[in-house]
């Protein structure tokens, strides 16, 4: 009876799975990867106003969550998130591979905005409205390998990037951290279509995690465009030495 509503669902569209199936949900699977290990220290880059963090704080109880969000509206939200979580501590600062004052390009939509100009053909390959442009702002940037240093922070078990296009730039600012195998699992939105001027492409992204010991876990919420092939997902990576010298 079973396989039978399975296959009449299937011909209507449906499909019956676990919710906490591996290979569904990038932070179901990462406290899988973790099992029964608790990972100690989060970067949270590109928090906007807390999605993911608080997520974190509520599958990963005893971690700390650094949530970096340069934009001053998001990071209003992002504080207020954290209220309920003293695990997740909110930095109003935007990581990349340099220290210093950079140009945020702020659109519509917040989770949109990024350190990098939008493309023309932006609008073409996410929903309507959500890239307008809206002006930019100042923001403070650091780099991952200069924050840990500064406040002490010797390794980083999840290292969570989603700064639209700037996420091998991001990536630059922790090769200490990666090259001394002081990280453990990447999780970062990679992108397939023209976004961003300037944007890493996911093959950029891979060859360069490919390199330095990181393996692919998976893709997740593969968002597809109006030209029915894909714009942008998550990608899921871990360090197999790493990993196994941080637990």
């Amino acid at each position: 009876m079973k396989t039978l509503i399975r296959k009449l669902l299937r011909l209507k569209g449906y499909e019956i799975a676990r919710l906490n199936r591996f290979g569904r949900h990038p932070l179901v699977d990462i406290r899988g990867i973790f099992s029964e290990q608790t990972p100690r220290i989060i970067f949270d880059v590109g928090a906007n106003e807390g999605q993911t963090a608080t997520q974190f704080a509520t599958l990963f109880p005893e971690a700390l969550i650094y949530s970096f969000e340069p934009f001053h509206d998001a990071f209003t939200q992002l504080q207020k998130a954290a209220l309920k979580y003293p695990r997740i501590n909110p930095v109003e600062t935007a990581l990349g591979d340099k220290i210093g004052d950079q140009t945020l390009c702020v659109n519509a939509a917040s989770v949109t905005n990024s350190l990098l100009a939008n493309t023309p053909e932006a609008s073409d390959f996410q929903p309507k409205g959500m890239a307008d442009s809206k002006g930019t702002a100042t923001v403070c940037v650091s780099t991952a390998d200069d924050y840990c240093r500064t406040h002490q922070i010797s390794s980083i078990d999840i290292l969570k990037i989603d700064t639209q296009g700037y996420d091998l730039t991001v990536l630059r600012g922790a090769e200490q951290l990666i090259t001394e195998n002081r990280v453990a699992v990447i999780l970062v939105e990679v992108l397939f279509a023209s976004l961003y001027l300037g944007q890493a492409y996911f093959h950029e992204i891979y060859d360069y995690l490919w390199r330095r010991g990181f393996r692919l876990v998976n893709l997740y919420d593969v968002a597809i465009n109006e030209r029915t092939y894909a714009s942008w997902c998550d990608a899921l990576f871990v360090h197999p030495d790493t990993f196994s010298t941080l637990k």
